[in-house]
């Protein structure tokens, strides 16, 4: 099977798991239908991805603690405007590895071994994870939580300004010879 080298998760990745050749880490990808190898390990393709949006993935998991107020454990939005929001699991198996799973693309999960949970997702793939179903659950119940609140959060609108409220607030001034700035209030300016 041929190899690429270089990948991004999008919108129509559904999971990314590790793949172990000659000692190498590689990625696995799950897109749509399709599935295919990189040459890059699931988490160089995730760091990747969140720098191509211009963010960090430490920056986004920063911000999900922030969001649901948890420490540990944590969805991560890579878009949160196109859904995108990515769920870290650790591999089945002894090799170790990680996959990462669009929480867009779980259709469902149901425990599968001790500590493992097999995982159906869009286009009919199932993959089996070394996390507790009832873990994965409650990561998966996050997921949709995490988007509103960061959509929310992005829209940054306080509202418009008002004619009354144009000339109001403070002046900053900066006076010959002073090192810091003081303020003044202003009043409303009649016309």
């Amino acid at each position: 099977m041929h190899k690429r080298n270089d990948y991004l998760f999008n919108c129509n990745t559904v999971a990314l798991f590790s793949n172990f050749h000659l000692g190498n880490e590689y990625s696995g990808v799950l897109q749509g239908k399709k599935h295919f190898f990189v040459r890059q390990s699931p988490l160089t393709i995730v760091q990747t991805s969140f720098q191509h949006v211009g963010s960090s993935l430490e920056g986004a998991l920063r911000s999900s603690r922030f969001h649901l107020n948890k420490k540990c454990n944590v969805p991560v939005a890579l878009s949160a405007r196109n859904n995108v929001i990515l769920i870290q699991c650790k591999a089945a198996g002894n090799l170790g590895g990680t996959v990462w799973i669009a929480a867009s693309h779980i259709v469902r999960i149901e425990p599968y071994k001790i500590n493992q949970t097999i995982v159906y997702t869009t286009e009919g793939h199932e993959l089996i994870v070394d996390m507790k179903t009832a873990k994965l659950q409650n990561i998966r119940k996050e997921a949709p939580f995490l988007r509103a609140a960061l959509l929310k959060s992005q829209t940054m609108q306080n509202g418009l300004i008002n004619d009354d409220e144009e000339n109001s607030g403070f002046l900053l001034v900066k006076e010959n010879g002073q090192l810091n700035y003081t303020t003044k209030q202003k009043g409303i300016v009649k016309k």
